[in-house]
């Protein structure tokens, strides 16, 4: 990525490293740019400034100063601290795992505003879905498909039936089968794949 300044960058905190003895490095997640790694100088002082907007899930604006290979966080405008996402030992987990397959899934200074958008559409969620497995899993059939690996969700994929009821999602065949074909896959009920016919259209 060939860039020099960025005087506005729309992202939010992925990942947090203490740096010597008062910084941090922190690993954004921009919108435009893809995963950044930056310093932020003084961030772990008591009266810094920069104590929220490096905490892991703040999304904002950044402004950041590039000297050689590193980009340095300079200032930056808060937009959601997302806080419920460090409260709850089940919340903090699942933002983790999210995370993790953003951060394995994607190479440094990739972009993909798809991605970006589900990932940040997603965290908002957590606190407060009841089935955060099948949050996880609806953001993984998406994040998928945007990593171009599309599954077929509109119709059986042995049959054609596209009736809603008694599917199941078969990672082999790449989508919906019926369940009379007994091939294996995630059993799902008739509001799930209603969902998945939506999130695909």
């Amino acid at each position: 990525m060939a860039t020099g300044d960025l005087d506005r960058v729309y992202g939010i905190v992925i990942n947090s490293l203490d740096y010597k003895e008062s910084s941090k490095i922190l690993k954004i997640f921009t919108r435009s740019y893809g995963i950044l790694s930056v310093v932020a100088r003084g961030a772990k002082r008591p009266k810094s400034k920069m104590q929220n907007l490096t905490s892991v899930y703040c999304l904002g604006d950044f402004k950041l100063k590039r000297a050689g290979d590193m980009f340095y966080l300079q200032d930056g405008h808060i937009e959601d601290l997302n806080e419920g996402l460090r409260r709850d030992l089940k919340d903090i987990y699942f933002a983790q795992v999210i995370t993790r397959y953003v951060q394995r899934g994607l190479f440094e200074n990739q972009v993909n505003e798809n991605i970006f958008d589900l990932y940040v559409k997603t965290l908002s969620f957590v606190v407060a879905c009841d089935k955060k497995l099948r949050l996880l899993n609806m953001f993984l059939i998406k994040y998928i498909a945007f990593q171009g690996y599309l599954p077929r969700v509109n119709a059986c994929l042995i049959c054609g039936s596209k009736a809603l009821e008694d599917k199941v999602f078969s990672i082999e065949d790449g989508g919906l089968v019926c369940k009379r074909h007994g091939h294996p896959g995630q059993g799902l009920d008739k509001d799930e794949v209603f969902y998945l016919n939506g999130i695909f259209d």
